[in-house]
């Protein structure tokens, strides 16, 4: 019965009736510093079982000068399993604006925290909300390193840093949307979440990725 179970389970998630979610155990959400709360939070998207986030790629909307900046519109994240193999690229809905930078990769290991860039409500000024993000990995030697996603405006600033609990590692992500604003203030993304999911405690097997 496991087994149909199991198998049954692994149908629906083909099918798109259940989300990876449901058949993974998660740590813990992680929240960006909410310098603003504007739009809607969109759909959660995890990683495959057994896969962790090792690169993200933003859609970012360059400085439009005397026009409305709505700055960072999207987060695609890539799942990556212990073997080296990229599983998935999941994101958590996207603004209209900018387009993707290219993807930014962990060197030997998995993401385990972020900081979000933003900037506060600006009342009459120009809103532009999230700005970018860095990503802290967890690297094979032990180490942390910081990778950071755009590097294109300096809206703002880095928010204060936000880590998975020990032995877990970034696994799903939701976001903060606002959407168009017709002839109104256009901020698009607002604020991110990660989940932490538990991952083998020895990296030194996992496969290195190489050199870009």
């Amino acid at each position: 019965m496991a087994i149909k179970k199991l198998l049954f389970i692994f149908a629906l998630i083909q099918i798109g009736k259940v989300s990876n979610a449901s058949v993974r155990q998660i740590g813990r959400w992680i929240e960006s510093p909410r310098l603003t709360n504007w739009g809607d939070w969109k759909a959660e998207q995890m990683c495959p079982p057994n896969s962790w986030v090792s690169a993200m790629n933003l859609k970012i909307e360059p400085n439009q000068g005397e026009g409305d900046d709505s700055a960072l519109n999207g987060i695609r994240l890539t799942c990556t399993s212990m073997d080296g193999r990229d599983t998935a690229d999941i994101t958590s809905g996207e603004g209209p604006w900018g387009f993707y930078r290219g993807k930014k990769f962990c060197s030997s290991g998995f993401a385990t925290g972020f900081q979000l860039r933003s900037e506060p409500d600006l009342g009459s000024g120009d809103d532009g909300a999230a700005s970018d993000l860095m990503l802290v990995c967890a690297n094979v030697d032990g180490t942390t390193s910081k990778v950071v996603g755009g590097g294109v405006l300096t809206f703002g600033h880095y928010t204060a840093q936000q880590m998975c609990p020990r032995d877990t590692a970034m696994c799903g992500i939701r976001t903060q949307i606002e959407r168009e604003q017709g002839k109104g203030d256009d901020s698009a993304l607002n604020n991110v979440d990660f989940a932490c999911c538990p991952y083998a405690l020895d990296l030194s097997v996992y496969v290195r990725r190489p050199a870009m």
